[in-house]
């Protein structure tokens, strides 16, 4: 992750540049800072931070943008792990069965969840046979 260095202190006023703030904040953020450090980064308090989010629609969409390129970045990340790389330095990473279990859980929930939701309907028809059964295992209950 990438630091980034305030040339002001934090909670000094500082004028919002359209030019200038957008393409640094999505800088900052696709490279893993958080809203925190990049405030620190532009010599601005988190609230007013805020509030340029709220007020400068543009800011508030380099801000997404580049969110999504960081997550863009860590889903290749995860299904390199998950497959196996060589890495820069010539050795074999071998794969993560938990990467891919991960990769898999958050690609296609439905069919790769921990967790299944079973619905079962019952009619009336099917009830007055359940109630017949439980009645024949009484019977076998006391003559046994």
């Amino acid at each position: 992750m990438a630091s980034v260095k305030s040339a002001r202190p934090v909670g000094r006023r500082k004028k919002y540049d359209p030019k200038v703030h957008p393409k640094k904040a999505q800088e900052y953020i696709s490279a893993g800072n958080t809203q925190a450090s990049i405030a620190h980064a532009f010599g601005i308090s988190t609230s007013t931070f805020h509030d340029w989010v709220n007020k400068y629609p543009e800011f508030a969409s380099a801000l997404k943008t580049g969110t999504k390129i960081q997550e863009n970045l860590l889903v290749n990340d995860l299904f390199l792990m998950a497959h196996g790389y060589d890495a820069p330095d010539g050795k074999y990473i071998s794969k993560n069965l938990g990467a891919a279990c991960f990769l898999l859980k958050n690609i296609n929930p439905n069919d790769w969840r921990d967790r299944r939701d079973v619905v079962a309907e019952v009619s009336v028809e099917d009830k007055s046979k359940i109630d017949k059964l439980d009645e024949v295992l009484a019977l076998l209950r006391d003559a046994g």
